[in-house]
């Protein structure tokens, strides 16, 4: 499953039925992309939203490893967003999901 900025498009009260809707998806083997993005979300309304790892593993950790495999800050990039408000940092992050198999 790639969720190419999914999570983020969606206000914190949609995520965890969100969440709970691609895990219904998957099976043992299912890997998953998450791309979300983090900033400080009282400068500027989403979407995107602020996704931060801690919520990321709250939805997700009790079915997958998750790793960090990309970071980067995309804050030049996003003169838009400087127009509606963000002025400290605008980080992309993606993240791995591999699944944890547990013997029954």
């Amino acid at each position: 499953i790639y969720d190419k900025a999914a999570i983020v498009a969606l206000p914190p009260d949609m995520r965890a039925d969100f969440a709970q809707k691609v895990l219904q998806l998957c099976n043992r083997d299912t890997q998953m992309l998450v791309q979300a993005f983090e900033y400080e979300q009282h400068e500027m309304s989403g979407p995107p939203f602020s996704v931060d790892t801690d919520e990321i593993n709250s939805h997700y950790s009790h079915r997958f490893s998750i790793d960090l495999v990309h970071e980067q800050s995309k804050l030049e990039d996003m003169g838009k967003f400087q127009q509606r408000g963000l002025s400290s940092y605008f980080i992309e992050k993606v993240y791995h999901l591999l699944p944890i198999h547990r013997s029954s």
